[in-house]
C-alpha cells in the first residue's frame, strides 16, 4: 500500500463522528482503500463480486436464468470474466424486467431501504429498489469526496436544487425565493458534526439567489451545473464568501467551470453518479480525472459492440452496483460517454479512473457533430470574454432550430453593445467557415424549462 498523504490524514481529523458512531470504521477504510495495491484491490473486488454473482444466481429471477449452470468464480479474473459475459442492461430492460430484478430474499444483515427514481430529463424515468446499506453509501462516499476537495464540514452549506429534491416547508413545497433552514448537512449530519445548511429552490431568479448568498455568507455552494452557471452570471462584480462550489447531476464543460470559478472566486468540483446506483466516481482535485468508488461500483468503458475500449478511447459508461442486493444491476448502461484512462495519478490514489465525461450519448448520437462545436463556442465566448457586456448576461440558452440555424436566447440585466454582438458573430463564424451556420440573438424575459433540469442547449433535431 502506498503511504497516505499527510494532507488527507489532516483532512480526516476535521470530520468528527457523532458519539453514537465513534466505532464506525467505514470512513477510515475508505481512506486506506484509496492507496491500496492493485493485487489487494483485485482480491477485494473478487470477494465482493463473487458473493454478489452467487446471490444473483440463487435469489434474483432475472439473473437466475442468465447464470444458470455457471460455476461461481474462485479468482478475481474469473469473476470479472463472468461479469463481462452478461448482457449490458439498458433502461428499457430495467423498466420491462423490474419485478424479475427484485430479489426474492435479502442476505443476512441487509434491510430494505427505499425506491429511487430518475428524473426522466434525458430519457424514460426508471425506479430502483435499494437496501438501507446501498442508500447509506451516498453518505459514506459523499464524505470521501468532500475530504478530497478540502471542504470544511463546520462551514455553512448553501443548496440550490429543484423543489422535488428539497424537504417540505410547513407541509408545502418550497416556494420561489424562500430560504429553508436545514438541520445540518444532508447525508452527513446523521454521522458527523457539521455546520449549518440552508436551501433555496432553483426556480428562484438568479439575482435573488445571489442576494441570499450575500446575506447568509455560506462557504460551500451545491447545485446543478447549469443553475450554478446562472448564479455565477448574476454574481459578476459581487464579493461572496463561497470558497467551494460542488456541481452535481449535470455535465460540467470546462468553459462553464471556468466561468463559475472566475465569477464566484471559488474552486469548482464535480462528481458522477445516478439515482439508479448512487455515487459512482468523484473528480480528482489534482488530475481532474474521475476516480471510481470501487467499494460501491465497477465501471466499464465499452464500444458499441460491447467490447472494452482501449486506453484513450471513448465509449459507453457501463456500471455494476456492488451494494444493492435488493435489486442488483449488473452492467447497467448509464447512457453516458466517457474516456478510458489508466496509469498513475498525480494524487497518489490507485483507484481506477476515467475522464472526459461527455454526457448523454442518447443526445449526442442524434445530432450533427457541428452542433456541439457551436454550443461549446458559446460557452467559451461567455467564459473568456471580459467586458461590461457579459456582465449584463444573466442566463442564456442555445436553441438549435435546424441543422444550420440557431437561436441564442438571452436574459439580460442591462444592454448589450453592438461591439459585443459583432464579436460574438465573429467568434461563431470561426467555428467552421465552410458550414456558415446562422445565429439569431433573441432577448427574452425568461428561459423556459423543458423538464426538471435547466438546459443551456436544446435542439429540435432530438427525438421526442
Amino acid at each position: 500500500m502506498a503511504p497516505i498523504p499527510k494532507d488527507q490524514l489532516q483532512q480526516m481529523t476535521r470530520w468528527r463522528l457523532l458519539p453514537q458512531w465513534r466505532d464506525l470504521k467505514i470512513f477510515d477504510r475508505l481512506l486506506v482503500n484509496e492507496f491500496e495495491s492493485y493485487p489487494v484491490r483485485q482480491q477485494r473486488i473478487h470477494q465482493r463480486l463473487g458473493v454478489l454473482l452467487e446471490f444473483c444466481q440463487q435469489s434474483v429471477p432475472y439473473y437466475r436464468e442468465l447464470l444458470s449452470g455457471r460455476a461461481i468464480p474462485t479468482t478475481a479474473e474469473q469473476s470479472l470474466s463472468l461479469l463481462s459475459q452478461l448482457p449490458v442492461m439498458d433502461r428499457a430492460t430495467l423498466q420491462g424486467c423490474y419485478s424479475q430484478l427484485i430479489a426474492e430474499r435479502l442476505p443476512p444483515g441487509e434491510q430494505l431501504g427505499s425506491i429511487t427514481h430518475t428524473s426522466g430529463s434525458t430519457g424514460q424515468p426508471v425506479k430502483v429498489l435499494h437496501t438501507l446499506n446501498s442508500l447509506r453509501f451516498f453518505s459514506f462516499l459523499k464524505q470521501r469526496e468532500y475530504r478530497w476537495w478540502g471542504v470544511d464540514p463546520m462551514g455553512s452549506l448553501a443548496i440550490v436544487r429543484g423543489i422535488e429534491d428539497l424537504p417540505l416547508l410547513d407541509g408545502e413545497p418550497l416556494a420561489s425565493g424562500v430560504s429553508l433552514p436545514m438541520q445540518g448537512w444532508p447525508l452527513l449530519s446523521p454521522f458527523f458534526e457539521t455546520g449549518s445548511a440552508m436551501a433555496m429552490s432553483d426556480v428562484t431568479e438568479p439575482a435573488r439567489i445571489v442576494d441570499w448568498l450575500d446575506d447568509h455568507h455560506p462557504s460551500v455552494l451545491l447545485g446543478m451545473a447549469a443553475v450554478l452557471e446562472c448564479i455565477a452570471l448574476a454574481a459578476r462584480g459581487r464579493s461572496l464568501t463561497i470558497n467551494r462550489v460542488l456541481s452535481i447531476s449535470q455535465q460540467l464543460p470546462l468553459p462553464m467551470e471556468q466561468l463559475i470559478a472566475n465569477n464566484l472566486s471559488a474552486s469548482v468540483y464535480e462528481n458522477y453518479g445516478c439515482n439508479e446506483i448512487g455515487l459512482i466516481a468523484s473528480r480528482c482535485p489534482v488530475s481532474h480525472r474521475f476516480h471510481v468508488h470501487v467499494e460501491h461500483a465497477l465501471v466499464e468503458i465499452l464500444n458499441d459492440d460491447d467490447s472494452p475500449c482501449a486506453e484513450g478511447e471513448s465509449g459507453r459508461l457501463v456500471v455494476t452496483a456492488l451494494n444493492n442486493p435488493a435489486m442488483p444491476l449488473l452492467r447497467y448502461d448509464t447512457g453516458d460517454y466517457a474516456r478510458k484512462v489508466s496509469g498513475h495519478c498525480e494524487c497518489g490514489r490507485t483507484l481506477p479512473s476515467f475522464d472526459q465525461l461527455f454526457g448523454r450519448y442518447r443526445r449526442l448520437a442524434h445530432l450533427p457533430k457541428s452542433s456541439w462545436l457551436y454550443w461549446d463556442s458559446v460557452l467559451r465566448f461567455l467564459a473568456e470574454r471580459k467586458s461590461t457586456d457579459t456582465e449584463a448576461v444573466k442566463q442564456y440558452q442555445l436553441h438549435q432550430k435546424s441543422e444550420y440555424h440557431y437561436v441564442l436566447k438571452l436574459v439580460l440585466g442591462g444592454t448589450l453593445s453592438d461591439e459585443f454582438t459583432a464579436a460574438l458573430h465573429q467568434h461563431w463564424q470561426a467555428v467552421d467557415p465552410l458550414i456558415s451556420a446562422s445565429l439569431e440573438i433573441l432577448t427574452v424575459d425568461k428561459i423556459e424549462r423543458t423538464g426538471k433540469k435547466v438546459q443551456d442547449f436544446i435542439s429540435d433535431l432530438l427525438p421526442s
